[in-house]
């Protein structure tokens, strides 16, 4: 018999507890990492030298929130150039092919953009992620993609 406004809100203080830095090991600090290194990134984008960043869209829906994937910000840096961030957290073999897709999809939905313009793309993961599979794929890909580690 709650409002749904109020017991939204709830919901919110009861994960916040659990996903901050710091916060014990619990279930819900270990849902959707990558998401949460997309929020620190909007909270601090001075941290990877960028002026602002929000979340954008993915180049296919979620399919669910038990199961990790990337997920996508569009960022402006210092000089304003556009910038793609593909946050993950893992060893994710899908991360550069996600990271291409989410290029394509980010020129194709920006009006006037001509698609051979060339959008700066960062796959975004903590250090310990940064594998040497990662690195080899991003240098397979026909599009340059930095490998930027970040421990939020």
């Amino acid at each position: 018999d709650v409002p749904t406004v109020e017991a939204l809100a709830g919901v919110v203080r009861a994960a916040e507890e659990h996903r901050r830095p710091g916060a014990a090991v619990h279930p819900l600090s270990r849902l959707v990492p990558e998401r949460l290194v997309r929020w620190q990134l909007e909270q601090d984008p001075a941290a990877l030298g960028l002026r602002a960043v929000a979340p954008a869209e993915p180049p296919v829906p979620r399919p669910n929130v038990k199961d990790r994937v990337p997920c996508v910000a569009s960022a402006v840096d210092e000089q304003g150039s556009r910038v793609l961030l593909v946050c993950s957290v893992g060893v994710d073999l899908d991360l550069v092919p996600y990271a291409l897709d989410a290029r394509a999809a980010a020129v194709a939905a920006t009006p006037g953009v001509d698609r051979e313009v060339d959008l700066e793309v960062r796959l975004v993961v903590p250090p310990r992620d940064l594998v040497p599979v990662t690195a080899e794929l991003a240098g397979l890909a026909d599009q340059a993609l930095s490998l930027v580690p970040f421990s939020g």
